[in-house]
């Protein structure tokens, strides 16, 4: 396929019958625009698959995909946002390196890191790894190198202690932000018939990062004034 395609190609339409996407298929078709949609039935999109298509603005990947090869995503320096499914938990080396993200969402479990895997994305400012319910391997602290000085890189709260000082992990602890846990110290008014809170204000909570719990005192809160 890679020696058949049409390298002038701007449109993709993968049909639902398809279940891998080979290596290099699209490799170099920069004037592809738009979003290309990856059909359900696909479970492996082999490495180099859309190597250099920087046309693609957005990229709809299969919630069935069970596999992503090295340099898969590299160099997309249009694609606006990067969500991996849950059924992907390893992410391989160079696999989207040099793209231009802004948003990076791992929705399941993330075991793996690979070397150099989000080398040079400049424009990424939010790495989001709070599904995970252990701190995955990073291989090599390449895998962000050229990291954006704003990037945050977003961590389950009740890992962030052991995220922090993990092996090469700790290179980006000044990245790392918590999330999950309430912020505490806001200002609460209670309703005048008891069955709500409403917050009012900061009060006496400094998060810069403000999460709103969903009751107080065990009372549902409702209203954010």
């Amino acid at each position: 396929f890679t020696s058949l395609i049409d390298r002038s190609i701007t449109e993709i339409e993968i049909p639902k019958s398809i279940t891998r996407i080979g290596s290099g298929a699209f490799n170099g078709c920069n004037k592809i625009t738009g979003t290309v949609i990856i059909p359900e039935n696909v479970t492996r999109i082999e490495q180099a698959a859309f190597l250099a298509c920087s046309g693609i603005t957005e990229l709809k990947l299969s919630n069935n995909l069970k596999y992503i090869g090295g340099n898969a995503l590299a160099e997309t320096s249009s694609l606006e946002r990067l969500v991996m499914p849950a059924s992907i938990t390893t992410f391989p080396s160079t696999m989207a390196a040099r793209s231009g993200f802004v948003e990076f969402i791992a929705k399941g479990e993330a075991s793996q890191v690979g070397p150099a895997a989000f080398q040079s994305c400049h424009n990424c400012i939010k790495y989001d790894f709070t599904n995970c319910t252990k701190v995955p391997i990073l291989n090599n602290t390449n895998a962000f190198n050229g990291i954006n000085a704003d990037c945050k890189i977003y961590v389950p709260a009740s890992l962030y202690d052991k995220w922090i000082v993990a092996t090469n992990w700790a290179e980006y602890a000044d990245h790392i932000v918590a999330v999950g846990g309430d912020s505490e110290g806001l200002s609460m008014t209670l309703s005048s018939d008891g069955t709500h809170y409403r917050v009012t204000g900061m009060g006496t909570c400094t998060d810069t990062e403000l999460i709103i719990p969903s009751e107080y005192n065990g009372i549902p809160i409702t209203v954010l004034d």
